[in-house]
């Protein structure tokens, strides 16, 4: 909260516009777009994660078809400034417009964000978005992710930062389609830094466990 006002966090998935090139999207976005934000009354946090390529999976959890997304945006700012508000300042309005200039389809998800271990943040880490199995309901995913799970990684040793992302709801805009959702509801988007940041996998007991517990509750 800020002086009584809720602060909103979102995470936007960005694919570029058809004819671009992944290079000109990034410079537009960091060159341009990301600018606009700094004059946003309310703008309280952004961060612009290049995509650099899809991992390599896990064995031991079902992955979902493959989507070439080129950024993903991390925004804080108060939920009353949010661009979707009629009300909102103009500056929110011009970054909000200025979306289609290079954006060919987005997918958006307003956030709870659960901070297990912190991180000093950039360089290179590890996004992934999660569904929780079927017989499983949201809100019992979302209490063992937390708390079991987010337990296990602090002992993990490879593991030095952790962020997880409870999906409240997704957040759609009428100015830029969204692009095919194979994987159906998303439960939570996890952000992890390893020590190691060619991410080579886990070979510590703890950090074994954890993944087990892993494919134990996601489904995808």
């Amino acid at each position: 909260k800020s002086q009584g006002q809720e602060i909103t966090k979102s995470l936007t998935f960005l694919i570029r516009k058809p004819g671009v090139s992944h290079e000109e999207f990034m410079r537009y976005w960091l060159g341009v777009h990301a600018p606009i934000a700094l004059d946003i009354p309310g703008m309280r946090g952004m961060v612009c994660n290049e995509v650099l390529g899809a991992t390599r999976g896990r064995r031991d959890i079902p992955g979902g078809e493959a989507i070439e997304i080129d950024g993903v945006a991390e925004s804080w700012k108060l939920a009353s400034n949010s661009p979707s508000n009629p009300n909102a300042p103009p500056e929110a309005r011009a970054w909000y417009e200025d979306g289609p200039m290079f954006v060919g389809e987005i997918q958006g998800y307003r956030v709870k964000e659960n901070v297990i271990l912190p991180v000093k943040r950039g360089g290179k880490g590890l996004l992934s978005v999660l569904r929780r199995k079927p017989e499983t309901t949201h809100a019992q995913f979302v209490d063992h992710w937390v708390k079991v799970r987010g337990s296990l990684a602090k002992a993990v040793p490879e593991v030095e930062g952790l962020i997880l992302n409870e999906v409240m709801h997704p957040a759609t805009r009428d100015d830029i389609p969204p692009f095919r959702n194979p994987y159906g509801d998303i439960d939570g988007i996890a952000q992890s830094w390893h020590k190691d940041r060619s991410y080579p996998g886990v070979t510590s007991p703890e950090g074994k466990a954890w993944y087990a517990d892993g494919a134990a509750t996601i489904g995808l």
